[in-house]
C-alpha cells in the first residue's frame, strides 16, 4: 500500500523531463551546443525543484494519507520515508535519462555560459 501511494506521487515528480531533455539536447547538441547545455541545465534544475515540491507534499500529507486514506496510522512513518526516497529516485532517474546522451557539450569552455544570455 505504501509503495503504490509513493508511486502515485512519483508520476507527478518526474513530469517526463528526462525525455524532454533527451529530445532537445539531441536536437541541438551538434548545431548549437550552448543552447543544448542551457536546456540540460534548466531541465535538471526544474526536475530538482519539482521532485522537491512533490516530496514535500507527500511528506507533509503522510499522516493524513495514513490515517484517512489507508486507515492505518502506523503507515505514516513509512510514507514519510517514501517521500525522501521519491525525491532521490525520481531526480536520479531524470538525471540519468538526460545525461544518457553524449555529453561533449558540457566540457568546460574558456567562456562561462550564463542562463541570463
Amino acid at each position: 500500500m505504501v509503495r503504490s501511494t509513493v508511486q502515485m506521487f512519483s508520476v507527478y515528480a518526474g513530469f517526463r523531463l528526462g525525455n524532454t531533455a533527451t529530445k532537445y539536447v539531441a536536437e541541438y547538441r551538434r548545431c548549437d551546443p550552448v543552447k543544448a547545455a542551457r536546456i540540460l541545465k534548466l531541465t535538471l534544475m526544474i526536475s530538482a525543484v519539482l521532485c522537491g515540491i512533490v516530496s514535500l507534499i507527500l511528506l507533509l500529507s503522510s499522516r493524513f494519507l495514513a490515517v484517512r486514506v489507508l486507515a492505518n496510522e502506523t503507515l505514516a512513518a513509512a510514507i514519510a520515508m517514501g517521500a525522501f526516497m521519491l525525491f532521490f529516485l525520481r531526480f536520479t532517474l531524470t538525471s540519468r535519462r538526460a545525461l544518457w546522451l553524449d555529453l561533449k557539450i558540457l566540457k568546460p569552455s574558456p567562456k562561462p555560459i550564463y542562463l541570463e544570455d
